[in-house]
């Protein structure tokens, strides 16, 4: 969970170092790279809340494995947008590079 906003950080530190103009649009880039991971953060976390407030027990197996799917996908989504938010980090490099390249 604390992974991804430290890489944020780290890669546009990164990136706004070697940048030679640009470096407005990544420092906005991380900030709404950091604010997209605590809303989604935000929301993840209210929902697996919710879930669980609202199961009622003694539950069924059935929906013993409908929470746990909710949960598993709950969390790949979390994963997959948090890989996202790095790798759109990652790229504003490539894009700052490819500007300073050309004529």
């Amino acid at each position: 969970m604390g992974a991804t906003p430290l890489t944020i950080l780290l890669i546009g530190t990164i990136n706004f170092a070697r940048a030679l103009s640009r470096r407005g649009t990544i420092v906005l880039q991380v900030l709404a790279s950091l604010v997209l991971w605590i809303l989604l953060t935000y929301g993840v976390v209210l929902i697996f809340m919710m879930m669980v407030f609202n199961a009622t027990y003694p539950s069924s197996t059935i929906d013993d494995w409908k929470m746990t799917g909710w949960f598993l996908l709950a969390g790949l989504v979390y994963t997959i947008a948090g890989a996202a938010l790095v790798y759109w980090t990652k790229r504003q490099a490539k894009l700052s590079q490819t500007l300073k390249t050309s004529p």
